[in-house]
């Protein structure tokens, strides 16, 4: 967990869900301690693992200095308010970092995952009101209460569908604490608490095993459909682009361009490359913006000379990149750049050099750039 972006978000909610519990005198101290000091052993080892990264010493974790996840609170700010700039706009105008639409009710309500973890919702707010709500005005002194479990997975839900609502990606923490959420209906004991009447054991198993058929009857179709996807990834002409850097560069040369074909390229051919999408720190979106100034309307000279100043050898372009998009024209990056470099936006888009360039066969205007591979999907730039 601690080797992902997000995961102090995800830790951070569940240390606080944990502690929420606490506060509602359903944890005894003893347990609060000892999950602390695994979250802190769990954090030193990870810090080890991953050779010092600090990173993890500026995570919200563990500590409130914010610089390297700067950007997530940029993204957040930006879906509120009209704040933008090109780090923002490189996230939500992806679909996964857009709030979580309508279309995710759908398959959790026709499964009746949703259905089954609102009613557990529901009586736990009725075991809570019943037997809490005095306690929550006034300590009884008593910290060892029953199912502080079910609390703590209640309160880890909430915290995980206000994540995934605003980022979609996240449902995929949002969606298993569902089924945990739909797990509660199988307590009998604590049901029987909740509505105060004993439950006949008989008729809870009955009404278990029809809630579990109805789910298998859409669960069964949707692993069926998963099962059936077969297929391979192919991209001949990355391959062949690829091939082409192993043959006609030197092993030490240094790439640069889009973040994920500079992760291909690093893996595929193992040239070193200066940007990659380990987007959150903050060294690397500095210089990721450089590099997408390939596709501003800076002066060219200007670009070479940044991109030379970074020891970048070859720089790959691919034309898509300058393809307006499609729905939303904020997200190019011509309107990026006009937003992030608004001194140069009545300058010609570099992108329109090359557009130029490559459709009359004058790569005069490239210079100090020169072509020496181009495909209908990418070309390289040598410096």
């Amino acid at each position: 967990m601690l080797f992902w972006q997000f995961a102090a978000f995800a830790l951070s909610t569940q240390v606080g869900s944990l502690f929420a519990t606490f506060i509602l005198d359903f944890v005894p101290t003893s347990t609060m301690i000892t999950i602390v000091r695994g979250h802190a052993i769990g954090f030193a080892l990870g810090f080890l693992l991953l050779f010092g990264n600090e990173m993890l010493l500026t995570s919200l974790f563990l500590s409130s200095v914010l610089t390297f996840l700067a950007h997530i609170f940029d993204i957040l700010r930006s879906k509120f308010t009209d704040f933008a700039n090109f780090h923002t706009r490189l996230y939500t105008c992806a679909r996964e970092f857009d709030f979580l639409g309508t279309d995710f009710l759908t398959p959790v309500s026709v499964t009746l995952l949703l259905p089954s973890a609102v009613v557990a919702a529901q009586f736990l707010f009725t075991y809570m009101a019943r037997f809490e709500l005095p306690s929550c005005l006034v300590r009884n002194g008593s910290r060892n209460k029953q199912y502080s479990e079910i609390v703590y997975n209640a309160i880890q839900c909430m915290c995980f569908a206000i994540m995934a609502t605003m980022i979609m990606r996240l449902k995929l923490f949002f969606t298993p604490h569902l089924c945990v959420m739909a797990a509660i209906l199988a307590n009998t004991k604590f049901i029987s608490a909740a509505i105060g009447r004993k439950v006949s054991t008989g008729i809870h198993r009955f009404l278990l095993v029809a809630l579990v058929a109805m789910m298998a009857v859409k669960g069964i179709e949707n692993i069926q459909k998963q099962r059936a996807i077969q297929g391979e990834y192919s991209n001949p002409e990355q391959e062949m682009l690829f091939e082409w850097i192993v043959k006609n560069t030197k092993s030490e040369a240094v790439f640069a361009g889009t973040m994920p074909v500079m992760a291909n390229v690093k893996l595929s051919t193992n040239r070193p490359i200066v940007n990659h999408p380990h987007y959150e720190d903050a060294m690397l979106r500095a210089r990721t913006l450089q590099v997408y100034s390939m596709y501003s309307k800076k002066p060219l000279d200007e670009v070479h000379t940044t991109l030379r100043g970074m020891g970048v050898n070859y720089f790959i372009y691919q034309p898509e990149s300058c393809v307006p998009h499609p729905t939303k024209p904020e997200c190019s990056y011509r309107s990026m750049w006009d937003l992030e470099d608004p001194k140069n936006i009545h300058r010609e888009s570099l992108c329109d050099v090359y557009e130029s360039a490559f459709a009359t066969g004058n790569f005069s205007r490239l210079i100090p750039f020169t072509v020496v591979y181009s495909s209908r999907s990418y070309a390289v730039f040598k410096l």
